[in-house]
């Protein structure tokens, strides 16, 4: 899974719809869906199962890399 290319996406802190994220990292949805609910029980991003959105917690954000 292109897990790089999520984190790089998300870093910014704002909420991302699933299916759009799944087109912009080139991955299936139900993939990204399995990946959004394992790291929302590790507790490293926000997941609302009802609105298939995602988004990191703040707390994780300032140890991603910065995108070059």
């Amino acid at each position: 899974m292109g897990s790089e290319k999520l984190f790089i996406t998300i870093k910014d802190g704002a909420w991302h719809d699933l299916s759009e994220l799944a087109a912009e990292i080139e991955i299936p949805i139900d993939k990204l869906i399995e990946c959004a609910r394992d790291l929302c029980d590790k507790g490293i991003i926000e997941y609302q199962e009802d609105t298939q959105r995602m988004k990191i917690e703040p707390k994780w954000e300032i140890l991603l890399p910065d995108e070059d």
